[in-house]
């Protein structure tokens, strides 16, 4: 394991000064987040939608993505290695295809391995950015992006000959195939099987619709801290429990469950309304206090943040974060589109 960090370490530091790893990927990369690559998405999509652009999106996942790396494409040779078990070591035993799970070194060597996944597929413009882009990558979560049904069908074609090079198998059942802005959406194929269409996708935790608003992400959000709010009704009603104590439960527990994704729908209080809402009842219950009372301030006396003012601190610190990232995100921060 340590040998592994070693390598795992010195691979990070090579791609940071050569940029090994294409832009597109994010997935296991120094100072990048999940956050980042959703709302890059999220940001491609907008700005063609503002354009009244089409855009037709397909999810593409892996099965058994590190089971199946072909090692002679990643290295190669791998020794043969051995477990130990006690004081005693394993027979040993020839490791012929996949890298380890949980292995430091899993990670950035999966990368390299699936970065030249894109060269044959078709790229879309994106607004107010000189590059044009054929997808995005998250580790193996792969999104590809077209400007036309009939262009996403060649990328797909290109996805499905890249896969069958690689042996890569397509874990069809958590594919999907979303239009926005464009008409219904046509099944399409991908390494010979039907892919679904969808009108909601669940992309990195995030909830992604047709429609392309946040809406979705915010219900899903209330749903969620609602049921966590629930699920602690009995803790935050008793009375022999310290106020403070119930305090810190909520703000570091339920609000950040209501908050995910805030970086996208943060610095609107109408949207984070909806949210608010499921806060304000746990707010209550710590107060001890009935629907009528000023909540603002019992908030304010009791220290607890806000939705609004916690979803907008996240909009900041990302913005000011992703500044620095190597990946997508920079360019759309550093040129904003002009409707």
């Amino acid at each position: 394991m340590l040998l592994a960090k070693i390598v795992a370490t010195k691979l990070a530091a090579m791609d940071i000064k050569y940029k090994l790893i294409v832009k597109e990927q994010v997935g296991f990369r120094n100072f990048e987040e999940c956050v980042a690559k959703a709302t890059t998405l999220y940001e491609i999509a907008k700005r063609r939608k503002i354009k009244n652009l089409q855009t037709w999106i397909c999810f593409v996942e892996y099965s058994k993505v590190y089971d199946r790396v072909l090692h002679m494409a990643l290295i190669h040779k791998l020794w043969s290695i051995a477990v130990r078990t006690g004081d005693d070591i394993s027979e040993r035993s020839e490791y012929h295809c996949g890298v380890r799970q949980g292995c430091p070194a899993s990670p950035i060597l999966f990368d390299p391995y699936i970065n030249d996944i894109f060269p044959d597929v078709l790229v879309v413009e994106i607004l107010g950015i000189h590059d044009r882009i054929p997808g995005l990558l998250f580790s193996d979560d792969t999104v590809v992006l077209a400007d036309s049904a009939e262009s996403l069908q060649t990328s797909l074609d290109a996805i499905s000959a890249w896969s069958d090079a690689w042996e890569r198998a397509v874990n069809a059942s958590k594919c999907a195939i979303m239009a926005i802005n464009c008409d219904d959406a046509v099944e399409m194929t991908l390494q010979r099987q039907t892919t679904r269409t969808a009108d909601n996708y669940t992309y990195l935790g995030y909830i992604m619709n047709s429609k392309w608003d946040v809406l979705g992400t915010i219900r899903n959000n209330k749903l969620k801290a609602q049921e966590a709010l629930y699920s602690a009704y009995g803790f935050l009603n008793r009375s022999n429990v310290l106020t403070a104590l119930k305090i810190k439960f909520k703000n570091s527990a339920l609000l950040p469950i209501g908050c995910y994704r805030g970086e996208t729908f943060g610095m609107s209080e109408a949207r984070c309304h909806p949210i608010q809402t499921v806060m304000d009842q746990a707010t209550r219950l710590v107060a001890k206090v009935g629907k009528s009372a000023a909540m603002e301030r019992i908030r304010e006396e009791l220290g607890i943040t806000s939705v609004f003012l916690h979803t907008s601190i996240a909009h900041e610190r990302a913005y000011i974060k992703w500044l620095a990232s190597k990946t997508l995100i920079f360019d759309h921060i550093k040129d904003p589109i002009k409707v």
